[in-house]
């Protein structure tokens, strides 16, 4: 879920850099990816849009309201810091943030990565020792 959300990061750095698109735009053009289908934040957020609701406040509730269990808490805040930031400054200050943005998503990742195959590890060694305790029972 979060290399989808990597995938994000670089289509929106994309529509600002090419087209100086503006954050509708930005919303439309992820709400139509399939790539992002896993992402239901984003076509909630293109739902509730309000021209006269500030974007970073449609961004976050429809964070909200589409939870993934998936994601940790330090994994919400990003997303919503992501549209929080998006359409607060020029097309460069928002590249400048989606920069840094990716940088924290790659932390998150490894943590997630490292935790992942720890885990991965500790649940292999359950299962095995579990089937050697009922060998040992029936015999």
């Amino acid at each position: 879920m979060l290399k989808t959300v990597g995938y994000m990061l670089e289509d929106i750095a994309a529509m600002l850099r090419y087209k100086s698109a503006t954050v509708y735009e930005i919303l439309e053009g992820l709400a139509e990816n399939e790539r992002f289908s896993e992402l239901t934040f984003i076509k909630a957020a293109l739902k509730n849009a309000e021209p006269l609701t500030p974007f970073g406040e449609t961004w976050e509730a429809a964070v909200n309201s589409s939870p993934c269990s998936a994601l940790l808490k330090s994994d919400l805040r990003l997303l919503k810091a992501i549209g929080k930031n998006l359409g607060k400054s020029d097309c460069e200050g928002q590249l400048s943030i989606l920069c840094l943005e990716k940088e924290e998503l790659r932390i998150l990742t490894e943590s997630a990565e490292n935790d992942y195959s720890s885990k991965a590890k500790l649940y292999r060694m359950l299962g095995l020792l579990s089937g050697a305790f009922i060998v040992i029972c029936i015999f």
